[in-house]
């Protein structure tokens, strides 16, 4: 894990959600099932933002 990120939050998935040909991070967050995704730019994330709020539990990442 990256230092700084808080335990609650775990990693999903990864790929390149924008197209640029980097890959980016989805998130979670294990206590309110909050989704992230932060579009990477190699080491640095260069934007990002919430995917949904409170994902629903009829719903899985595989």
């Amino acid at each position: 894990m990256s230092k700084g990120i808080p335990n609650n939050w775990q990693l999903k998935s990864y790929g390149d959600y924008n197209g640029d040909g980097k890959a980016d991070i989805v998130w979670q967050d294990k206590t309110s099932d909050d989704v992230v995704l932060w579009l990477m730019d190699g080491v640095n994330i260069g934007g990002g933002s919430y995917i949904t709020k409170g994902l629903s539990n009829d719903w899985q990442f595989k």
